[in-house]
C-alpha cells in the first residue's frame, strides 16, 4: 500500500512549535507512480519522457550537458525559492535546449487556492511568491513598457503580435491595458497570455511563443479601439486571473479573427528602444514576434518593444527554502520519507495557507517528419486543499511536509 500524510507545523521566530496539523494527503497517488516513472527508470531513447538538468555554464556561457536519461538530483527537490533552477530538455545534435525556473514554483508550494482538488490539476488555485512583499489590496502595474512611443504594427487576420515580458515578483495576473487605435472594422481584438516552453533564455532558444496553450484570454470589443493615431491605453480585464511567476518568461499576443490591409489594428511600439528590457534575462534584450499565419509560426524582432501595462495582485510572499528529501526509513520491503519545506512569513502581515501541492520538471520529446522537438513545464504530482486553513502570523514560520509511506 502507498499512502501519504501532509503535515503543516506552525513555529515561532526561534523554532518552537506553536500548532500541528496533520491530514491524509489525497491525490498524490497517481502523479507519485508517474514520478517514480519518469524519475529514476533507465528511459531508452525515444521513450516519451526524460529529464536532465545542466551541469555548468562555464565563463563564456557554453552549456554542459549530463548524457543521462535519467535525473539523480531532482527528483521532487529544489533550490530555495529565490534561486533558479536550469534543466535541460534536450540535447539533440549538440543542439542545448534549456528552461529555468525558480526554485519557489518547484518542489513541495503552497497557496491560499480554495477550489476543489480534481484528478486532472495541473496548476495550484495560487502559489505563494519568494520574498517580503505583501498582499496587494488591489491591483498594481508589475510590467510595462510605456516610453519611447514611435512606431506601429498591424493586428488582423493571421497577423498576429506578441511582446515578450518577465515579472518582477509571482502574482495573479487581473488585466492589461495596451496602445492601440483601428482602421476600419477589424472586430474584437483577441488578448492572450502564453507561457515560454522551451529555452527562453540561452543558447538555441527561440525565445517566441510557438503554438502552446494559453493561460488566460480576454477580448477588447472594436467599439472600445480608438479611430484616430496614435491611439490611446485600452484595458483587457480577464474574467478568470491566473499566476504567473517571476523568472519565468510570458508573452502577451494580440489577434484579430478577421480583418484585412484596410480593417486592423494599430499596436503601439518602441522600435528605437530597447524601453522595455525584461523581456528576457540575457544579452537579446526586449523583443517582438510577429505571426504571419494565426500563431503557427513567428519571427522576432530584437531590441524592439510594444506598449503595454502588465497588472496584477501578490498575494503576499514567504521567504521559502529549499525542498529537501529527509528523514528516510527503509526496511525492506516497506519504507517512507518526508518531502519537506520551510516557508518564514516576514511579509508585515499573516497568510493564509489552504493549499499545498508537489511540483516537478517534466519534458517533452516528440518526433515529427524526421524533426525533433522538445517543450518542458512544471506539473503537480499532488495538490492537496487544507481545511480548515493555516493563518500564518507575521514573523512565524511554517514547516510543510508531504510523508509518503510503502508498506508491503
Amino acid at each position: 500500500m502507498l499512502k501519504t500524510r501532509l503535515v503543516l507545523e506552525r513555529l515561532s521566530q526561534n523554532g518552537g512549535l506553536l500548532d500541528r496539523r496533520e491530514q491524509a494527503g489525497r491525490s498524490f497517488l497517481k502523479r507519485f507512480i508517474e514520478l517514480l516513472y519518469i524519475q529514476h527508470a533507465e528511459i531508452p531513447d525515444g521513450a516519451p519522457y526524460w529529464l536532465r538538468t545542466i551541469d555548468r555554464i562555464d565563463f563564456i556561457g557554453m552549456i554542459t550537458c549530463s548524457s543521462r536519461y535519467h535525473n539523480n538530483n531532482l527528483r521532487v527537490g529544489s533550490s530555495p525559492g529565490g534561486v533558479s533552477q536550469f534543466m535541460q530538455i534536450d540535447a539533440y545534435n549538440d543542439i542545448t535546449l534549456a528552461q529555468t525556473v525558480p526554485g519557489s514554483a518547484l518542489g513541495l508550494v503552497i497557496g491560499n487556492g480554495t477550489g476543489a482538488v480534481t484528478p486532472t490539476d495541473e496548476r495550484m488555485g495560487s502559489v505563494f511568491g519568494h520574498g517580503r512583499r505583501a498582499a496587494d489590496a488591489s491591483p498594481v502595474i508589475v510590467e510595462s513598457c510605456i516610453t519611447g512611443d514611435d512606431y506601429d504594427s498591424d493586428v488582423y487576420g493571421n497577423y498576429w503580435r506578441s511582446q515578450a515580458f518577465t515579472p518582477r515578483f509571482t502574482h495573479r495576473v487581473t488585466s492589461v491595458r495596451v496602445k492601440i487605435w483601428r482602421v476600419g472594422s477589424p472586430g474584437d481584438l483577441t488578448v492572450r497570455i502564453r507561457a515560454a516552453t522551451q529555452a527562453e533564455y540561452y543558447g538555441a532558444g527561440t525565445r517566441r511563443p510557438g503554438s502552446g496553450a494559453d493561460l488566460v484570454t480576454g477580448t477588447i470589443p472594436q467599439a472600445s479601439i480608438p479611430t484616430s493615431s496614435p491611439g490611446s491605453w485600452v484595458e483587457c480585464t480577464f474574467a478568470t486571473p491566473v499566476d504567473l511567476y517571476t523568472g519565468r518568461l510570458y508573452f502577451l499576443i494580440l489577434s484579430h479573427a478577421g480583418g484585412d490591409t484596410s480593417n486592423h489594428t494599430h499596436w503601439r511600439q518602441d522600435q528605437a528602444g530597447p524601453a522595455y528590457e525584461r523581456a528576457v534575462m540575457t544579452r537579446y534584450g526586449s523583443f517582438i514576434s510577429d505571426s504571419s499565419n494565426g500563431g503557427g509560426s513567428w519571427g522576432t524582432s530584437d531590441d524592439r518593444a510594444c506598449m503595454f501595462e502588465e497588472y496584477g495582485q501578490s498575494i503576499g510572499e514567504f521567504e521559502i527554502g529549499g525542498t529537501d528529501l529527509v528523514e528516510m526509513n527503509i526496511s525492506n520491503p516497506n519504507g517512507q520519507f518526508s518531502i519537506r519545506r520551510y516557508f518564514a512569513n516576514y511579509c508585515g502581515q499573516s497568510l493564509t495557507v489552504s493549499e499545498a501541492g508537489l511540483a516537478a520538471f517534466m519534458g517533452r520529446i516528440y518526433n515529427s517528419s524526421g524533426y525533433y522537438y522538445s517543450s518542458g513545464d512544471v506539473f503537480l504530482i499532488a495538490r492537496d486543499l487544507v481545511s480548515p486553513a493555516v493563518v500564518v502570523n507575521n514573523g512565524e514560520i511554517l514547516r510543510v511536509s508531504y510523508i509518503p509511506q510503502i508498506t508491503v
